[in-house]
């Protein structure tokens, strides 16, 4: 997560992302310099898949097809994670399986916030979007 919040920091101080209106840039920094690891395990009905895949070896023990984090990929599609999970083990076959979790509507409500959208639905610089 920390790693996360770092590369979004630097997005915006380095011009790649800019804030708008300028005044919420100071919260946006103040959220992510004492950002924490979010639980996703509220597992909503209506919430969003989470995009990540565990990469199951096959033939291999069952200790080598722990899900720990060398395991994981994550991808905006299944195609998307196939290839990075190919390039992670070349050559060997496996199966990928999505993660169940879900991302929960707090979370959710924050994707309006960051999704870009199409010019005719842009959002405001007015109140914030409360879901």
């Amino acid at each position: 997560m920390r790693s996360m919040a770092d590369e979004a920091i630097a997005a915006v101080k380095n011009g790649d992302v800019e804030i708008k209106p300028e005044s919420a840039a100071k919260m946006y920094f103040r959220w992510l310099e004492n950002i924490n690891d979010w639980c996703i395990s509220r597992q909503l009905y209506w919430g969003h898949q989470a995009p990540m895949y565990l990469i199951l070896l096959d033939g291999a023990n069952e200790e080598a097809n722990s899900p720990n984090g060398d395991f994981w990929v994550s991808g905006r599609s299944e195609e998307e994670a196939q290839r990075k999970a190919e390039e992670k083990f070349p050559g060997k076959q496996f199966t990928l399986t999505r993660d169940p979790d879900v991302l929960d509507t707090w979370y959710v409500c924050l994707l309006v916030l960051v999704t870009p959208a199409p010019s005719q639905y842009q959002l405001s610089s007015g109140p914030p979007v409360h879901c």
